[in-house]
């Protein structure tokens, strides 16, 4: 469970992207897909729903949500900066119920987002990083997230506004 807790955390700082705008994060939306607590584990239907703020001239997005699998739901919160002069994106995450937190770092290639999310103290049998993908869809995006060495996605899902 810690390890899904983790995974869908990273789902907070995910939306749609311009190179180098932060500007289409801002919104609420709504996502449907899957998501597996373990690279193990059965991929299991998953359902979350964010807002997003920029703040500080656009370079700030600050996002909070909820998503939902089988059984419970789990709150989360973080925000994500970007850098203009630099072209780095940084960010922090964390699970609102149970304070579990962890960072990211990454750039825009083209409209998409690369992310790279680093877990603080992962639980026994999980990564200590994952690798996410943010390409936009329509008036939203596709969210996936991988674990070293695994093929299948951690997370494979489709947001909307």
């Amino acid at each position: 469970m810690i390890s899904r807790l983790a995974l869908l955390a990273s789902l907070i700082l995910t939306t749609p992207t311009v190179a180098g705008s932060l500007e289409p994060f801002a919104g609420t939306f709504k996502g449907t897909g899957t998501a597996r607590i373990r690279p193990t584990e059965p991929a299991e239907a998953t359902r979350c729903r964010l807002t997003a703020t920029l703040s500080d001239d656009g370079r700030v997005l600050k996002q909070s949500g909820q998503c939902a699998v089988p059984g419970h739901k789990v709150g989360i919160g973080g925000t994500v900066r970007f850098d203009p002069k630099s072209g780095v994106l940084t960010g922090s995450w964390r699970d609102v119920a149970t304070g579990r937190n962890g960072a990211l770092s990454g750039r825009f290639d083209g409209a998409a987002m690369r992310l790279t999310m680093i877990v603080d103290n992962p639980a026994e049998g999980e990564p200590p990083s994952y690798t996410m993908s943010v390409t936009p869809v329509g008036d939203g995006y596709r969210f996936v997230t991988r674990a070293p060495g695994v093929a299948e996605p951690m997370a494979n899902l489709t947001f909307g506004k």
